[in-house]
């Protein structure tokens, strides 16, 4: 018999492919877009798994989605400060821990991540572009733990 596993990218495709194994036989990461082609794996004497690239749906493009769960990687997400201030909006204690700041506004918190981290364009402005990207990072690898 063989099984196809299919799903968004950075889900556990390759972690759940391996624990079905009982062993690493599939390479895994953090970063979404690791596994690049089709790969088989006999996880029983009767049964081949196939680990996928991750995909998405051909009408799907929802990213703030995309950039909160991993499916995209923070260096690919195209609108990165629109979608930390969303997260900022619905997380803001978390973050606001995490990176030892106070501030009420998302902007502002954005802006005070930005000096906090030192990442700073001409004149000494706020790279908030470069921070969302690195609260992205923080926040898709479990630095920033969300409130329950």
């Amino acid at each position: 018999m063989t099984v196809g596993i299919l799903g968004y990218p950075n889900v556990g495709k390759s972690s759940l492919i391996n624990a079905l194994a009982g062993r690493s036989a599939t390479l895994t990461s953090s970063e979404s877009g690791f596994t690049r082609g089709v790969q088989k794996v006999r996880v029983d004497p009767k049964i081949m798994v196939i680990d996928t690239p991750g995909v998405f749906p051909q009408e799907e493009n929802d990213q703030q989605k995309y950039g909160t769960t991993g499916a995209v990687s923070h260096g690919k997400v195209k609108d990165p400060e629109g979608v930390v201030l969303a997260l900022i909006t619905e997380e803001k204690k978390a973050i606001c821990k995490y990176y030892k700041i106070t501030a009420e506004d998302p902007e502002e918190i954005l802006e005070k991540i930005a000096l906090h981290l030192h990442k700073l364009l001409k004149g000494n402005l706020p790279d908030t572009e470069t921070a969302a990207r690195l609260v992205l990072k923080d926040w898709q690898t479990g630095k920033i733990h969300k409130n329950l």
